[in-house]
């Protein structure tokens, strides 16, 4: 039997699976940005077998994205969706004149939201991931913008006045939903209190996170893609 034409013939026959579709859904700290490395860059060059789509969009609250959810998510039929809001939702435009006095989106809303996110891909047949985001520092232009009551230029931490009810909403939904978590927020945290540290390694501007910043998020996504790709046979 000539042994080269039958591995051909085996080649010919192999039914190639399709890669493991991931959409990153979020708002600016996961677009795409211009000298950013993101964490949906990093997923997409690390594992071959996926088809990683990044659905960030800059100043997304999840009303905003709610109105793109169809054709930006579960159009492209996901197996795998990672889903990060609240940094835009929490804001309160005190810039503005006359100025905000409430978030953009509020509490109640932002979980109504989420929920509906979770539940919809959910039904589906996706495997959802929540996601909190980032904590931010001050810098000039925000202090500018932002350095009014309710929040404190003079305190490090003020600029993430009423954040960490949005925080909290995003555990409580993934614990209620029993989808995994991915701990953005503390990971950032945790960096910034060790030695020789600060948060602003981490941050372009104040917001945004960096190519560092964006690291830590790919090692915190990281073994949840690698099981996703095991329980569907494509590693």
């Amino acid at each position: 039997m000539n042994t080269s034409f039958l591995l051909a013939a085996l080649a010919a026959f192999t039914v190639h699976a399709e890669p493991l579709k991931v959409v990153c859904f979020g708002d600016s700290t996961t677009a795409p940005r211009n000298g950013v490395f993101t964490y949906c860059e990093s997923l997409q060059k690390e594992y071959t077998a996926t088809a990683v789509t990044n659905r960030g969009v800059p100043g997304d609250t999840t009303a905003n994205a709610k109105a793109r959810f169809q054709r930006d998510v579960l159009d492209l039929r996901p197996g795998l969706v990672l889903i990060l809001f609240g940094i835009n939702d929490s804001a309160i435009d005190v810039w503005k004149d006359p100025p905000a006095d409430r978030p953009r989106v509020s509490v109640e809303d932002y979980r109504v939201n989420l929920r509906y996110f979770v539940d919809t891909l959910q039904g589906a047949g996706a495997r959802v991931v929540l996601m909190t985001f980032n904590p931010m520092h001050w810098t000039p232009k925000l202090r500018e913008l932002y350095g009014k009551p309710p929040y404190r230029p003079d305190d490090a931490g003020g600029f993430d006045v009423g954040r960490p009810e949005y925080l909290k909403v995003i555990h409580q939904l993934a614990a209620e939903k029993q989808v995994e978590l991915v701990d953005v927020n503390a990971a950032y945290a945790a960096y910034a209190n060790a030695p020789g540290h600060r948060l602003q390694d981490l941050l372009l501007d104040g917001i945004h996170p960096n190519s560092l910043g964006h690291s830590i998020t790919t090692s915190l996504v990281r073994p949840i893609v690698e099981s996703a790709l095991q329980s569907t046979g494509k590693q």
